[in-house]
């Protein structure tokens, strides 16, 4: 099993990155859902996270892995409850 960091990857391409035919690994770590903490917002988008992690999800079905998370470690944020 191999596992790449997809930063700058999009849905649109993502089967080239984690996909079992023409893909470089079977699992990808994608970013765009970090976006969400570069806002002003004072509160989390939870609508947002969903929809951005379920279009992976989507796009990625049956073809290779999409890593689910909430943090990263290179990136420092609070989350509110």
């Amino acid at each position: 099993m191999t596992v790449g960091e997809a930063n700058g990857v999009t849905p649109d391409n993502a089967e080239e990155w984690a996909g079992k035919k023409i893909g470089k690994f079977n699992m990808i770590f994608q970013f765009e859902h970090l976006g969400l903490w570069r806002t002003s917002d004072t509160q989390f988008n939870v609508k947002a996270y969903k929809e951005i992690l379920n279009r992976w999800q989507k796009r990625l079905e049956r073809i290779g892995w999409n890593a689910l998370f909430i943090e990263n470690h290179n990136q420092p944020r609070s989350v509110s409850t």
